[in-house]
């Protein structure tokens, strides 16, 4: 049950991490631009300016969790000499990217290259992956998901909604993708654990 279980594993990270991305996304600058108590910030004023690239940092790691994932394949097929080939396109592509992005774009041509050498290293893996040690991927699942954080960038960063629009989205964009990328039964199971502790609590109160 090896191969049911990485596919389960890669649909629950993919659920945990989006939700994770898109709240970072939608809160990060209210978080750290805050001033708690009226006596300190989360992170220096002289800092701000580079809070916008941190969504998109964000999405490259998310991309190179799904290589971490396909990983193991090469290992256990023993085809680890494979590897270089995901890596060093990553490299390469980064590479590119900052000769050309930079001159034009600053700062946010490196933001562009590491997202696009994690997405070929993640792309390129998996592809591979698949032939050599195929797992059962739902891709209707998966594009789904990416479908539900591309919508979450675009809703931020084109129309700029207030904080009331943003609470509202995330939690749909919740809901939503737990629909879709849990079973049946791990719905039943989550649903069963939410009714546990809501009747713990209302016992010990």
């Amino acid at each position: 049950g090896a191969r049911q279980s990485d596919s389960r594993i890669l649909n629950y990270y993919l659920l945990l991490a989006g939700t994770i991305i898109i709240f970072l996304t939608f809160f990060i600058r209210d978080l750290l631009t805050f001033h708690y108590f009226n006596a300190f910030y989360l992170l220096g004023p002289n800092y701000w300016e580079g809070i916008g690239i941190i969504p998109w940092i964000l999405l490259s790691y998310l991309f190179f969790g799904i290589y971490v994932i396909f990983t193991p394949a090469f290992y256990i097929s023993k085809k680890s000499q494979y590897m270089v080939l995901f890596t060093g396109s990553g490299a390469v592509i980064n590479i590119l990217c900052n000769l050309l992005l930079l001159p034009k774009f600053g700062i946010w041509g490196a933001v562009l290259a590491t997202v696009a050498a994690y997405l070929v290293m993640t792309v390129s893996i998996s592809l591979v992956a698949q032939r050599i040690y195929p797992i059962p991927v739902d891709r209707k699942r998966l594009l789904l998901l990416f479908l539900f954080v591309g919508l979450g960038y675009s809703f931020y960063y084109i129309l700029s909604p207030d904080f009331g629009w943003r609470v509202l989205f995330f939690v749909v964009f919740v809901l939503t993708s737990a629909h879709f990328m849990l079973t049946a039964a791990d719905r039943q199971k989550v649903r069963a654990a939410l009714f546990k502790t809501g009747k713990r609590s209302n016992t010990e109160l």
